[in-house]
């Protein structure tokens, strides 16, 4: 009987900078997408406020009452926007994106999905509401900086939907450098995709030296994906490993290969370790 494992490691979110240290990366002062009208303004938030308020339009007219009888004024939205921008202080709107969440299960579901997206459709119409634009401290695109604004509302469908803005998750300051962690062994100084294609290759290479496909799944024809998620700590420790697979066997023998992982170096955020997400999943297969 031959045994197979396929693993494929996917980043959530995460993009790499290779090839300098921490104190050569620009990170400050933070690339900021401001818009033209008020550029000269100190620490000016007009961007935020325009998206605010185009949002709040967007939620008071959503149909709420047929998409989601549900909802009530205790659950709370989430609206992400990504903005995308070109070198020459351009928002390239197609390829940004807006979304919304809903902290509440029951909306989570397959049978919430169309109005899930419904909802999307209808968020991401605020990015067509952005004039024209200007980027100060403007970063080369090989770092990618990441624009992002994230805010949370109370919508009342009993009240008109009076909308209640709770406040901003992440406020928006300007961009993010991003750093995924590092895996012992690849060169901090390797060129971008050189570090990505070592990452992997290393955890791949992890993955073959421990895999043992376990005995009683071999007796009896055992196999399946296992999905493996865990995190890599502030401090580069691989920790909350959670698994889901098809049978317990191959659940914890998964889990024994991602506890076996090496100290990483940390995730960084400009430039400030932060906890970063992982998601391995492992197929056994017999043949």
């Amino acid at each position: 009987m031959v045994k197979k494992l396929i693993a494929l490691l996917f980043f959530f979110g995460c993009i790499s900078i290779y090839g300098q240290s921490d104190d050569e990366i620009p990170y400050f002062p933070l690339e900021k997408i401001v818009l033209e009208e008020c550029a000269d303004q100190e620490n000016s938030n007009c961007l935020v406020n325009l998206i605010k308020e185009e949002s709040e339009k967007v939620l008071k007219k959503f149909d709420f009452k047929t998409h989601f009888p549900a909802l009530t004024v205790n659950d709370t939205i989430r609206l992400y926007y990504h903005l995308e921008i070109q070198d020459k202080n351009k928002l390239v709107v197609e390829d940004s994106r807006g979304s919304a969440y809903i902290y509440t299960k029951k909306f989570q579901t397959k049978e919430y999905e169309t109005a899930n997206e419904i909802l999307d459709d209808s968020v991401s119409i605020v990015l067509s509401k952005i004039p024209a634009i200007k980027i100060l401290n403007k970063k080369s695109l090989k770092y990618n900086p990441q624009h992002r604004v994230l805010l949370l509302y109370k919508v009342d469908p009993s009240n008109e939907n009076r909308v209640e803005h709770i406040g901003d998750k992440i406020p928006y300051e300007g961009a993010v450098i991003q750093k995924i962690p590092m895996f012992p062994g690849c060169n901090e100084f390797f060129p971008q995709e050189k570090a990505k294609r070592c990452f992997n290759q290393k955890m791949q290479e992890h993955i073959r030296i421990h895999f043992k496909y376990p005995r009683k799944a071999l007796r009896n024809g055992i196999d399946g994906k296992v999905y493996v998620n865990f995190s890599v700590s502030k401090e580069g420790d691989v920790e909350n490993i959670r698994m889901r697979g098809p049978h317990p066997i191959l659940e914890e023998e998964a889990k024994r290969i991602v506890q076996l992982l090496p100290k990483f170096e940390a995730g960084k955020s400009n430039g400030k370790p932060i906890k970063t997400p992982f998601s391995i999943p492992i197929n056994f297969q017999l043949q």
